[in-house]
């Protein structure tokens, strides 16, 4: 294999660590945030159309924003409503148990969640 193509592979490699290591960092994030959180309290966020975005404090959204920015572009993609709800089934299976039960509306707030996350961490 030339030195170009061991190159190439490595820099993938690591690109492939960061971003990996970018996501647990925010799933760590998550976690913390998401620990006081209630099942009755879900509920009344998904009734009432509220999302983290909302309620995040700007520290947290400017933390939000700086993390984002290691993370090439091409790979961003990757942050998805199946993404953080697997996290929610792993870290908390009671809220993840709580939206799966809400006949639709729990996975569509999931989604809206997350759609509404991206806008602001990755404008077009």
């Amino acid at each position: 294999m030339s030195k170009k193509r061991i190159f190439s592979f490595l820099k993938r490699v690591v690109t492939e660590v960061a971003v990996e290591a970018t996501l647990e960092t925010v799933r760590g994030y998550l976690q913390v945030r998401l620990e006081p959180l209630t099942p009755d309290m879900l509920y009344e966020a998904v009734v009432n159309g509220t999302h983290s975005w909302d309620v995040a404090s700007e520290k947290d959204k400017q933390r939000a924003r700086k993390w984002v920015r290691k993370i090439p572009e091409h790979l961003r993609e990757r942050f998805t409503a199946d993404l953080y709800f697997r996290w929610l089934r792993e870290d908390f299976p009671e809220l993840a148990s709580l939206l799966l039960n809400m006949h639709g509306d729990g996975m569509a707030w999931v989604q809206e969640d997350v759609e509404k996350v991206r806008a602001h961490l990755f404008p077009d």
